[in-house]
């Protein structure tokens, strides 16, 4: 058998196998880009789940801080105020009550920035944090300022206290007049801007595709209107 009958011979399995090699890298190749977009997809599925469970947790301690320090609420604070003789005892309870308010509208404050900042990833965001922590630390400063005023009343209705020489009727009339208004926009805006916070995390939690695709749905609609 001459050369050209054996290259005729084997040919054919060099083909074939030439074929079979390249089917084989080719599959490896299409293998290993769905792995990475399978892990992509992963880490982007983690990072959304991440932002909605943030904005979950998000509304529901905005829910509460604004609950705690909402006008009306810190408002009947005020109201109570009698003007009369205390004990030292029922001083030290209600200054325990009213400082507790005051640390509780701080830590829900404090949770709310950190919540915020562990889903951190652009820019923009950082705009918004930074906005968000200025009205929590506006409307934390007027609610501390008001009810250690609150406290110091109560501690000038004590028999000792009297020699500070405070008329507690005219600080509450004070107080109740002035308070509310400094106070009411700073608890509005900040309101408006844990509501807009919420909103643009959720929206960022909706993968990519899916907004694309709400996207095109509404100019569809848009167009056949």
């Amino acid at each position: 058998m001459n050369m050209e009958e054996i290259l005729l011979s084997v040919l054919p399995a060099l083909i074939t196998g030439f074929v079979s090699m390249i089917a084989l890298i080719t599959s490896y190749k299409a293998a290993k880009n769905s792995s990475k977009q399978s892990y992509s997809n992963n880490i982007d599925s983690m990072k959304f789940t991440q932002k909605e469970k943030v904005a979950d947790q998000l509304a529901e301690k905005s829910a509460v801080l604004l609950t705690r320090c909402d006008p009306n609420v810190l408002n009947t604070l005020i109201n109570e105020i009698v003007p009369r003789s205390i004990s030292h005892e029922e001083n030290a309870n209600i200054r325990r009550r009213l400082l507790g308010v005051a640390d509780e509208i701080q830590t829900l404050s404090n949770i709310i920035k950190m919540l915020t900042y562990s889903v951190f990833d652009s820019v923009d965001f950082l705009k918004k944090l930074e906005d968000i922590g200025n009205k929590l630390d506006v409307v934390n400063k007027k609610c501390s300022v008001m009810i250690l005023k609150l406290a110091e009343m109560y501690t000038a209705m004590t028999p000792e206290g009297r020699i500070k020489n405070i008329n507690v009727m005219e600080e509450k009339i004070s107080l109740e007049k002035s308070f509310p208004v400094e106070y009411r926009e700073n608890y509005m805006q900040l309101y408006l801007a844990l509501s807009d916070l919420i909103w643009y995390i959720r929206q960022q939690s909706i993968p990519k595709d899916i907004n694309k695709k709400q996207k095109q749905k509404v100019r569809k609609k848009k167009k056949n209107c």
